[in-house]
């Protein structure tokens, strides 16, 4: 676990920390990654003086040093004994907290019947970003994580990233495309999300979401989004499809779009199975020399109903949605 709140020169000065240097966390994530061995970075907003386009900044120094695994980005929390706890520091950063419940993620009904509710305050606002910026954030970090972290757009990222777009201007593009396209699922994804956090700043509502049912439990939004993709992906690669279509003219964005799925685990998909595709495109997608590939996973037992915890909760720091790309070297 990496744990890294900021990459913002102003941001650590005024909380009074530090991080290793880049070079150092370069050569921790290649060694891991080398190894096979996934890692887990965290950071955390809105800090003091940090703005929404240092946060999209932190989240590609990230991936620029080569985190390729997992994300979260926490809201931030403030203990009363904490040095971000007194008055004085919080005037002196124009810091504004709400009294909201801590984190109730991966709770049933059942355990919020019998659950002691603690709470906390978090940053509502800094004299650096306003709660619509806070909001606009959480959103990003949304998208980011859904896309990258969660392999719905992974290797869109990357094909793009081929092509000279930086891997958060691919997901700020997508998030005011999702904004700007009400008839579409990734919309209603968005807006239920953006309410979900709304209504815990602004009316003491619960963390967590539900999407399987009155039995569910609360997921985590990444999560619970990528339970609603997994089932809609028709519905998804059309809209990411069209997606590439609109902003970059991107040639052969079926193709792309379809490839990117086809490497994101899925439950009814019997594995391994062959795949064919234009050469270039696996090239700026996988880095394989090959048109013909195989697509595995190491999971290979039959789907049951806690599939999807698995896949998007126990599992979802170690990388469990990605497929393995095979080239047969006879």
């Amino acid at each position: 676990m990496l744990l890294l709140q900021s990459f913002n020169d102003p941001t650590l000065s005024a909380s009074e920390r530090f991080n290793i240097n880049d070079e150092q966390v370069a050569e921790y994530l290649n060694k891991y990654k080398e190894e096979g061995i996934p890692t887990y970075s965290e950071l955390i907003w809105p800090m003091p003086e940090e703005t929404y386009d240092s946060l999209k900044s932190n989240v590609q120094r990230l991936i620029d040093l080569g985190q390729d695994s997992y994300l979260m980005i926490h809201p931030l929390v403030i203990t009363y004994n904490a040095t971000m706890g007194s008055k004085q520091y919080q005037e002196t950063w124009g810091m504004t907290v709400k009294n909201i419940p801590l984190d109730t993620f991966y709770l049933g009904e059942e355990d919020i019947d019998n659950y002691i509710f603690e709470y906390t305050d978090a940053v509502y606002s800094t004299r650096t970003a306003s709660w619509n910026d806070v909001l606009k954030g959480f959103m990003f970090s949304w998208v980011a994580i859904l896309m990258y972290y969660y392999g719905w757009g992974h290797y869109l990222a990357k094909y793009l990233a081929k092509q000279g777009t930086h891997e958060t201007t691919f997901f700020e593009d997508l998030r005011q495309w999702i904004v700007d396209n009400p008839n579409t699922l990734l919309h209603k994804e968005y807006m239920e999300t953006q309410q979900h956090h709304d209504d815990t700043f602004h009316n003491e509502k619960l963390w967590g979401r539900k999407v399987r049912g009155d039995d569910d439990i609360y997921w985590e939004y990444k999560g619970a989004s990528s339970v609603v993709l997994h089932d809609n992906k028709d519905l998804l690669q059309k809209e990411l499809t069209q997606f590439l279509e609109d902003v970059y003219n991107t040639k052969d964005a079926q193709e792309i779009v379809k490839l990117n799925l086809a490497m994101t685990r899925d439950k009814d998909t019997v594995y391994p199975c062959n795949y064919t595709v234009d050469k270039h495109i696996a090239k700026d997608m996988l880095d394989i020399d090959s048109s013909t590939f195989t697509i595995d996973h190491h999971d290979k037992i039959s789907a049951d109903d806690m599939w999807y915890q698995k896949a998007y909760h126990w599992d979802r720091k170690s990388r469990y949605w990605r497929c393995q790309a095979l080239v047969d070297d006879k």
